[in-house]
């Protein structure tokens, strides 16, 4: 489940202060675990508190897309947009994320029929192994040029 990985940026299509997480750790076929560092750089920080907790989701989706980055690069393609359906059973544990917490984001595929998928996500830190979770669900167009132009 562990070796090298490509840096996120080739697996994410974010960029710049955007691209919220830091490095894959670990991947197999259902499960991806990454490392997200809060940094004062981010457009999302707030002077002398941090990252809102909410953000905690998007450091889930953002872990979501980097596993559909290594698969699309297995079969040759570059990253991809997909779509956030929405999320079940969202909790987080704290208002804040300070500068330098360093996060671990893990997203285990619990659905994957085609194109509609469903994650069970996790944020853990501070010695806290649930400090955000959620069900979160996506669409993962196989060609989502295509789904935008014709929506």
């Amino acid at each position: 489940m562990s070796g090298a990985f490509p840096p996120v940026a080739e697996l994410v299509p974010h960029e710049g202060a955007l691209l919220l997480i830091d490095e894959v750790l670990a991947s197999d076929d259902d499960h991806i675990r990454v490392v997200a560092i809060v940094r004062k750089a981010c457009p999302f920080y707030v002077h002398d508190r941090g990252i809102p907790g909410y953000l905690a989701f998007e450091f889930m989706a953002q872990t979501i897309s980097a596993q559909d980055g290594l698969e699309r690069r297995k079969v040759g393609q570059s990253p991809q947009l997909g779509f956030l359906l929405g999320a079940r059973k969202y909790a987080v544990a704290t208002d804040w994320f300070e500068d330098g917490e360093r996060l671990e984001v893990t997203a285990r595929a619990v659905l994957n029929e085609g194109e509609l998928r469903a994650f069970a996500c996790t944020v853990s830190g501070r010695g806290n192994p649930g400090l955000a979770t959620a069900l979160v669900n996506v669409y993962r167009p196989e060609d989502p040029a295509a789904f935008v132009r014709d929506s």
